[in-house]
């Protein structure tokens, strides 16, 4: 979500401040700034870990798991870092791309995420942080079909008061959270539709992805592949994924979790793409699988003017604040932050907090 600056024309930067302990001077004298690269995965866990005290089981330490999130996504690659000449780096500003929908363009969308400048290396750190920001967006964004039209994200408060500052970013909304208690939950639904647990995506989802996604200006894509790598082949994270049919015709997807979030143990609602007909029975089934997991609180994320914002609390759900600012900055004046804030269909599942 940075600003975009004039192009650059070196990616060398130099580092102030004395060089520290166990870091050579000729090291600190100047950095390079370059696209993230396969082999980096030693050193970008290793800064990782040392910007976010990650303990040993930490999801990104897993073996395959650094990989997995930024050279197996199907929307691409998005990182940007700053390594010195022993190939240490230095700093950070990631992205995760997301193929997205936008006015009926398909374009890609950058979540910001990973974003650190090493804690142990020195001064100056926070001037080379905000370089790299700058030199993601030159590369990245972009008018829709140019570039990334939109990057988004929740930043830590640190990195928001930088980022204002600094690198252009805009606040999207304070994030509301729907909240209801499994047992208290008034489902309701057509008798007729029917819910079916699966462990995988089937290829019907794309012709339900395709007719659902007409209704939102902008919404982030939900294809077979696109769910897949998603959810489908993570066993230290036990995805449910449940498909609600009437008359044999696909017309509701949800996928849910357990998971510990603002403080609280809950069965977040990650994904939750439905009909009016299959509402009902979708919520019976969360309800049900919360139960089976042990707790009674249902929780999800959706923009509070699309319709099910409205439908949950008739159902049950109430309206609670969480910790959470969600900015963008977008690169197409056509559609600012406020076009996002408005128009943009977002779930739990859009972001990489479970």
């Amino acid at each position: 979500m940075p600003s975009e600056p004039a192009r650059s024309t070196s990616d060398r930067t130099p580092i102030s401040g004395d060089a520290p302990d166990g870091v050579e001077q000729e090291s600190c004298a100047s950095v390079r700034i370059r696209a993230l690269e396969a082999s980096d995965e030693d050193a970008a866990v290793a800064a990782l870990t040392r910007a976010f005290d990650l303990a040993p089981d930490a999801p990104l330490r897993v073996p395959g798991a650094w990989r997995r999130r930024y050279f197996e996504n199907p929307a691409g690659t998005r990182a940007m870092v700053a390594v010195d000449a022993a190939g240490r780096v230095l700093a950070q500003y990631a992205g995760l791309p997301q193929h997205a929908w936008i006015d009926g363009e398909r374009t890609t969308i950058t979540q910001g995420v990973d974003s650190l400048a090493d804690p142990e290396l020195g001064r100056g750190l926070g001037s080379l942080f905000v370089r790299v920001g700058k030199r993601f967006a030159q590369d990245h964004g972009g008018r829709l079909g140019d570039g990334d039209p939109f990057m988004w994200g929740y930043p830590v408060r640190e990195a928001w008061r930088i980022g204002r500052r600094l690198l252009d970013y805009a606040t999207i909304r304070s994030q509301l959270a729907l909240v209801a208690s499994a047992e208290q939950l008034q489902a309701g639904g057509a008798a007729d539709a029917q819910v079916r647990e699966v462990t995988s995506f089937p290829a019907e989802v794309d012709d339900w992805f395709a007719s659902f996604r007409a209704r939102y200006a902008a919404i982030c894509e939900r294809t077979r592949s696109t769910l897949a790598w998603r959810y489908e082949g993570q066993p230290r994270r036990r995805y449910r994924i449940a498909l609600a049919s009437v008359d044999g015709e696909l017309r509701g997807l949800a996928v849910g979790r357990a998971v510990t979030l603002e403080g609280a143990r809950r069965f977040a609602l990650c994904e939750w793409l439905v009909d009016d007909e299959t509402r009902g029975a979708l919520l019976g089934w969360a309800a049900g699988a919360a139960r089976e997991e042990g707790m009674d609180e249902l929780y999800a994320w959706l923009p509070p003017w699309c319709d099910d914002f409205l439908a949950l609390q008739h159902a049950g759900f109430r309206v609670h604040p969480t910790s959470r600012v969600l900015v963008g900055r977008s690169y197409d004046r056509r559609r600012p932050a406020e076009w996002y804030a408005a128009n943009w269909f977002t779930t739990l599942g859009d972001t990489d907090l479970l």
